[in-house]
């Protein structure tokens, strides 16, 4: 399990430049996915990323940060099915989004249209002694991540359209790289599978309904409230188990402090605040418990 990101510095064509540039076009699509999408003005919940607002969010994640490892490797038949799937995906939720906001404008301006002309009502038969206040309802709005995420996913559709112009109308030759090596990741399961666990757990647990935000909410996943510190532990995850394939036994301990200190940022006096979390939590108690343990408490074996 190693990937090596020079794969993509290794020629100076003009498909490898692309694939650099569409590498950095993901990454830059992943920190847009971060910002606040909208305003929800149901019950005041307040601003909300695209974790906050639609289930599917994590997913697409998911499926991006897949799209990202084929990339680097070169693995075609994984990267262009992933693009067109997760273009579809982010579609579907900005006007998931979008439609939420319309709605919400149609039914405020309805209450508004009502109450103002109760207010007028009011007002004429009091002679204007007495006025009822107006335009009290409020409508959710979008906010910039939800501009952002589009002009992304733009940058990255007009570059996946140039590679495909480029490796098929050009015909220009891909060379795919294989940096997995699946024997290595199974020997280094087997002679430490608490801590392997431990570390995908923690990696999960971001992704599943994590902690309620708000009172009128249900439980969202972790990005949906910290998305740095979320990003932080799953970046952290990967260079923990790295480190345990190159037998880096200092790294992996500090690592694996870095791991254990973000109960400081996701302690249960936070976490509780407004209600019970979600099963997230758990996950992420079990997986902090499990690293600790096989950090401080068991020997580690490293890969030979």
């Amino acid at each position: 399990m190693k990937i090596l990101f020079s794969n993509l510095k290794e020629s100076g064509t003009k498909l490898d430049k692309i694939l650099q540039a569409l590498v950095l076009s993901q990454i830059l699509l992943i920190i847009a996915t971060f910002f606040d999408v909208m305003y929800d003005a149901t019950f005041q919940i307040g601003n909300l990323n695209i974790y906050g607002k639609a289930e599917v969010a994590p997913f697409l994640l998911i499926c991006t940060l897949i799209e990202i490892c084929a990339l680097i490797s070169r693995n075609e038949k994984i990267f262009i099915p992933l693009r067109f799937l997760n273009t579809i995906l982010i579609f579907n939720i900005l006007s998931y989004i979008s439609t939420d906001v319309i709605e919400s404008e149609q039914s405020a301006a309805f209450a508004n249209g009502i109450g103002n002309f109760a207010s007028s009502v009011m007002s004429f038969f009091t002679f204007g002694l007495f006025e009822m206040p107006t335009d009290l309802a409020q409508s959710s709005k979008l906010l910039f991540g939800y501009h952002f995420i589009r002009l992304a996913l733009l940058l990255c559709s007009i570059i996946f359209i140039l590679y495909l112009y480029i490796r098929f109308i050009k015909k220009e030759e891909l060379v795919q790289t294989n940096n997995f090596d699946f024997h290595k990741l199974l020997e280094l399961y087997s002679k430490n599978k608490l801590l392997v666990i431990a570390t995908v757990l923690l990696v999960i647990s971001q992704l599943l309904p994590f902690n309620i935000m708000n009172k009128s909410l249900l439980p969202t996943p972790a990005f949906a409230d910290h998305p740095i510190f979320s990003s932080i532990i799953c970046i952290v995850a990967f260079l923990l188990l790295s480190n345990l394939l190159h037998d880096n036994i200092n790294n992996i301990k500090r690592y694996a402090i870095i791991e254990i200190a973000s109960i400081l940022i996701w302690n249960p006096f936070y976490v509780y605040k407004f209600g019970t979390p979600g099963v997230g939590y758990l996950v992420y108690l079990v997986g902090l418990g499990m690293l600790a343990y096989s950090i401080f408490g068991a020997k580690l074996k490293t890969v030979s």
